[in-house]
């Protein structure tokens, strides 16, 4: 009798779970499976809160907490003012590999493109939080551009190249890769950079270019890139979207103590 009792209860709690089960998560459920069964492609733009709200018959809140949490998941992005959409392929920030924007993008199968914001030649004293300690020429090519992936905006990016090494680069840089630029005209091979990547709430500046919400969440990148003689060659600074990029390490314990 009290196995059965046991059981009467199990079977009693596993129902009163399903029937309360909260609607945004039922309406999350629903279009997680429809992303991961491929009924929603990359790219496309999900349902509209107005048309989920009645097709489940839940508050406008409540639907948008269910793609909020689709966004967090990493199944869907938010493009301001556009709506919520089928996320691509995630891009990866890696700390052993050293390719560009426009590689990266191809090796996605996606389509690269970019808006020059702003350009000009600077002075070093001019450029915040360049490493002082490496043996820079002056002036810079500074460069501002927001980067794209199949007309995604990504990234927003500002870098600075050394002048003194490839004088005339501001007249073949605009939408083109400036690595590919460096290495066909001017024969500069990059060979290492050092990298560092925080976390950020992106700024109402940087969210107008990327499309988004001031405060989304953001990753900041700063990038000193050498030569194959270990000529310092650029500096970036760049802020990426977090709903589409994830960073990938390399670890191993050589060395180290368990």
């Amino acid at each position: 009798m009290k196995n059965t009792l046991q059981e009467i209860d199990s079977a009693y709690i596993y129902l009163y779970i399903q029937v309360v089960k909260p609607i945004y998560a039922e309406i999350y459920s629903r279009l997680r499976s429809d992303i991961e069964a491929g009924r929603c492609v990359p790219g496309e733009r999900l349902p509209s809160e107005s048309l989920l709200s009645s097709q489940f018959s839940a508050s406008r809140m409540t639907v948008r907490k269910s793609l909020q949490l689709l966004v967090q998941h990493g199944f869907a992005s938010v493009r301001a003012g556009l709506g919520y959409f089928v996320r691509d392929r995630e891009i990866e920030l890696r700390d052993n590999r050293l390719r560009g924007f426009t590689d990266e993008i191809r090796s996605l199968g996606r389509t690269p493109s970019s808006d020059v914001v702003a350009s000009g030649v600077v002075h070093r004293a001019q450029i915040v939080g360049l490493p002082e300690s490496h043996p820079w020429g002056d002036p810079f090519l500074m460069i501002q551009r927001v980067r794209y992936g199949d007309g995604e905006p990504l990234v927003l990016e500002t870098g600075y190249y050394d002048l003194t090494l490839c004088a005339d680069l501001p007249d073949h840089v605009e939408n083109d890769s400036v690595y590919a630029i460096l290495e066909s005209r001017y024969g500069v091979y990059l060979k290492r950079a050092d990298q560092i990547v925080r976390a950020l709430a992106i700024s109402e500046d940087d969210a107008d270019y990327l499309g988004l919400d001031p405060g989304s969440p953001g990753l900041h990148l700063e990038r000193t890139t050498f030569d194959s003689n270990n000529r310092p060659i650029e500096f970036v600074r760049a802020t990426f979207r977090a709903d589409s990029y994830r960073i990938r390490m390399s670890l191993d314990s050589t060395g180290g103590n368990r």
